[in-house]
């Protein structure tokens, strides 16, 4: 079954080291992104993540909407550096039959790719610029995110704030109406992610 192969090619005794946990971020050219967290040791000689464990990672479209997903048991490899040289991340949600994840940096090969049911989504060669990794032990990480976007169908006006906050999975969504400015609606949640 490949849900259960987890090939953690820098695989290493660090039974004395602290596991950090990682987001890292993909950002496509169409504006869609891949967004991932990992835990691991990072090797400060090398810059490499070494055992991986509890990977995950979304696909957004540039309003932020979840166009797909994976958790710990869909990631068939997984092997990073902090600069993006030599990366190595597939998943698959369904055994690899039609909806998967695959970054690739090295030598012979680079490419950034995501598909869904037998089709890419999108495809194109890995930027290095477009790749990075943050510890969750920064301090220069911001306490929110946060976007702005409107909905211009007449009569239907909307403007509508999205305020996410970066320590949880809390969302603040403020939906406002020139046509009906005594009624916000303010939407509050969680996202998968």
């Amino acid at each position: 079954m490949v849900s259960d192969r987890l090939l953690l090619v820098n695989k290493s005794n660090q039974g004395a080291a602290n596991i950090d946990t990682f987001d890292w971020v993909y950002g496509f050219q169409d504006g869609t992104r891949l967004m991932g967290r990992v835990c691991g040791y990072l090797d400060p000689d090398s810059n490499r993540l070494l055992d991986p464990e509890n990977c995950s990672a979304i696909y957004q479209n540039d309003q932020g909407q979840v166009l797909s997903r994976w958790q710990a048991g869909d990631f068939i490899a997984f092997e990073l550096t902090t600069t993006g040289e030599n990366l190595l991340i597939v998943a698959s949600n369904d055994n690899c039959v039609s909806n998967s994840l695959c970054l690739v940096s090295g030598i012979s090969r680079s490419c950034a790719q995501v598909s869904d049911e037998g089709k890419s989504l999108v495809r194109e060669v890995f930027q290095y610029q477009a790749w990075s990794l943050q510890g969750d032990h920064s301090t220069s990480k911001p306490a929110f995110s946060w976007n702005c976007s409107v909905s211009p169908f007449f009569p239907f006006v909307s403007l509508r704030f999205n305020l996410q906050s970066t320590d949880s999975k809390k969302f603040y969504r403020w939906t406002v109406s020139p046509y009906f400015p005594f009624c916000p609606l303010l939407e509050v949640g969680e996202s998968l992610a």
